[in-house]
């Protein structure tokens, strides 16, 4: 029983190049040829859809999760240009992913956290380990997106929370949520992870 992981980074401006870079990386150093999920975080100068269609194709269409960011953080290099984008690229014999994505945060954060928490409630299962999530960070009410989501699930037992806000590079005019093929804005792209695992 054995998890792998890698992460990989590209400061190329041409997203098609950075795209398949930070991913093809993240699959060396994971030293695996195909992940069972991929987390991806990029700087809003590229093409959002060209760069995540890059990674998907360098990551044979793997379940992804994540989204644009003020700058990204790989091991000790961090880059908050407009142009970076990091690729975690995992296999695992022991961990289960859950991802999608809500949208709707300006209008109603309670409601699109309800969302989150009916698209999960058929995959919490006794063994969930922990929930990542990443709310546009220019239109969620915080509060109410939690309330929403915690508001609607069991509440036998706690469920931690991971994540962070998209951003735009302070920007504050659109940020960019992902999951597999799709990419939304004013929403919030989650991820759930069960399996053999425990938080620390």
């Amino acid at each position: 029983m054995t998890t792998n992981a890698g992460v990989g980074m590209s400061h190329h401006h041409n997203p098609n190049v950075a795209g398949h870079e930070a991913a093809e990386q993240a699959l060396k150093n994971a030293s695996i040829s195909k992940p069972d999920f991929v987390f991806m975080f990029a700087t809003v100068g590229y093409d959002q859809r060209s760069l995540l269609q890059a990674v998907r194709e360098a990551t044979e269409g793997a379940p992804l999760s994540g989204c644009s960011a003020e700058g990204t953080i790989s091991g000790d290099d961090a880059d908050e240009s407009n142009f970076s984008v990091v690729v975690m690229a995992i296999s695992s014999e022991e961990l289960r992913w859950t991802n999608g994505l809500a949208t709707g945060l300006r209008t109603d954060s309670r409601a699109a956290g309800q969302q989150v928490a009916r698209g999960l409630l058929s995959d919490l299962g006794a063994d969930a380990v922990g929930l990542f999530i990443f709310p546009d960070g220019t239109t969620v009410n915080f509060d109410h997106l939690f309330a929403g989501l915690e508001g609607n699930l069991p509440s036998d037992r706690f469920l931690p929370i991971w994540g962070g806000g998209a951003g735009d590079n302070l920007a504050l005019v659109q940020t960019y949520q992902y999951c597999d093929d799709e990419i939304v804005s004013d929403g919030v792209a989650y991820a759930l992870l069960s399996g053999k695992a425990q938080p620390v």
